[in-house]
Parts: C-alpha cells; structure tokens; sequence
C-alpha cells in the first residue's frame, strides 16, 4: 500500500502506446518519480528507448511491485477490467477518462465509492492551459451566445471508435474534453440535445476527394449556452482543431497548432487583439504536479472522477439516441 509520506512515487504503466509515451515524457522530468515498470506490449529495444522500466506479464505482478500510481493508458473500450483490479486493491491511478458503457460503469461507480482509501485522478488537460484564468475573467465580463469546436483529421476512426457499443466509439474519445472544458470554464452542467453521424467508414481511404461521409456532429447546452461540436477524420490535407466562443463584445479562439502547441486569440471587431502560444508540454506538466501533488498528500477524492463517469454516460446516452445510418 502507498504510504502517506512518499518522498519518492513510484509510477506503473499499462498500456505503452501514443499517449503512454506522452506521459511518460512529462513524468520522467520530474526528480521524485521513480518509474517503475509497464504492463504492454513493447519490445525490449523499445523498452530501452523510451524508459518504462520492466516489463510486467500481468496486471497483479504490476500491483506486487507496490506502485504509489498506476497510470492507465488504454484506448477506453480496453480499460474496465484493469480499472476493476486496481481499485479492488485500493491502488491509486490516473486515467484520461472513465470507460462507462452498459453496466460496467454501475459496477465502477459502487467498487469506487466503496473505497475511501483510493485516489483516482481523471486526466482533462484543457483545464491546465496557461491562459484559462485570463479566458474566464474575460467571459466572466462578456456574454457568450455560442460555442462551437471543429475537428477535422486526416487519421480515419479505427474499429472501436465506430462502435456505439464500446466504451470511448464514436465521438466519445474526442468531445468528452470539449465539454468538460465548457463546463469547467462555466461552471455548469452539460444538457445533451442531440447526436448525428452521417455513414462514418472504418479504415482508410485511398481517395482523395473530400467529402462529408465521415461527418458527424453533438449539440449541447452548458449554462443556456448552445454548443456546437462538429468532426470528421477524412479532411485530407488538413489536421486541425478549433473551439470558439462567441461573446457580445469578443470571440475567444483556441486552435491547435500543427507541431501541437495550443493558440489563444481574443478577437474584436474582426482584429486579433491579443494572442498567447502554449507550448504542447505545458499543460500536461501542471497536470502532472497536480498528479504527483495528490499523491504526495494523501488526498482521497474520487468526486471529480465520478462526476467525470456520469458525464461520459450522459454522452453515450445522447449518442446512442441520436441518429448513424
């Protein structure tokens, strides 16, 4: 069991692909992380390169090596079972977000509030962008009619982002931080209104003509703010994403940069009034002393994550009521 006076927290793996090696980077830079081992997949080259330290052949070989925290990276629809072990064991752990079709996240909701002694932390790392302060002082003073996101890719949706039966399908995976970010800057609850996919393909294409059959498109309130979110992964020649609040006196733009760093515009009268570049390191390292901070304390609070769970279900539910043909 964690001890409540860690000087230096260990930290387990499972899963090594994409976002692992993201957070991996971020934690590595910090002196009192001791990374531990991995429950994946990766090659002993691999190993070596990207530092997980041992590999572990199972989930409770990874829980006797005694971490401080687990962090969970697999895709969504890959994590209930693992989520169930870790927290039968009372072992903290981080994880971007909750998976919850079906009845699995009853049963997730009942072991986690079971458990006093776990700390889950969920992984929303829209909140720690530099500029959020500044961003709600300003729609604090404005009054925003609108909200829209645009997500159009050039990487075509896999098998289990398809599917309305997995955790994490369809747009799950990327609206879930557009609308926590909406909820966190207004402080309000989301109101699902509806969901429309229009024939989205699995795999991809060897064309190159752009069109919309891959479309899709949430509607949400926050705060009696409409919201739009709109996406497709077949934007050939374009990768890029925008979220844009439409105040009285402003509009406020966020929009990935191509290398990854993050752009904020306060715009007024059809002119850039000011403008902030993130670095893409950024808000993942606040995210990450946040992390390390938690653990160090001893804090155990699970609301945010049980509140992250029922949103990502009101999501699924909005999802499946809406139309896909």
């Amino acid at each position: 069991m964690p001890s409540n006076k860690i000087k230096k927290i260990k930290i387990a793996f499972v899963g090594n692909g994409y976002m692992a090696r993201q957070h991996l980077k971020i934690l590595k830079k910090f002196s009192d992380v001791n990374i531990i081992g991995y429950l994946g997949s990766g090659k002993k080259p691999y190993d070596k390169v990207e530092g997980f330290g041992i590999k572990f052949d199972t989930l409770q070989q990874l829980i006797n090596s005694g971490p401080d925290l687990v962090c969970l990276c697999t895709p969504p629809c890959a994590r209930f079972e693992y989520e169930r072990e870790l927290i039968k064991e009372n072992v903290n752990y981080f994880v971007e977000k909750p998976p919850v079709i079906n009845k699995q996240g009853d049963l997730i909701k009942i072991l986690v509030r079971k458990r006093n002694k776990l700390n889950i932390i969920v992984g929303f790392q829209w909140r720690y962008f530099s500029f959020n302060n500044l961003l709600k002082e300003n729609i604090k003073n404005d009054q925003v009619r609108f909200i829209y996101a645009e997500r159009l890719l050039s990487t075509p949706f896999n098998e289990w982002k398809m599917s309305k039966e997995k955790s994490g399908g369809i747009m799950h995976e990327f609206l879930i931080h557009v609308i926590d970010y909406c909820r966190y800057l207004f402080d309000a609850q989301a109101e699902f209104i509806g969901y429309f996919a229009n024939k989205p393909i699995a795999g991809k294409r060897n064309d190159n003509n752009y069109d919309l059959n891959d479309s899709e498109v949430l509607v949400f309130k926050v705060k009696n703010i409409l919201c739009n979110i709109f996406g497709t992964n077949y934007s050939f020649n374009n990768n890029f994403f925008k979220l844009t609040l439409v105040g009285q006196k402003n509009i406020y733009r966020i929009s990935f940069e191509k290398n990854g760093d993050t752009r904020f515009e306060i715009i007024n009268n059809n002119k850039i009034k000011k403008t902030l570049i993130e670095k893409y390191d950024a808000p993942y390292i606040k995210e990450s002393i946040f992390l390390i901070n938690q653990i160090k304390s001893a804090s155990k609070k699970n609301d945010k994550y049980i509140d992250s769970l029922l949103m990502s279900e009101r999501i699924i539910k909005a999802i499946k009521k809406g139309k896909l043909f």
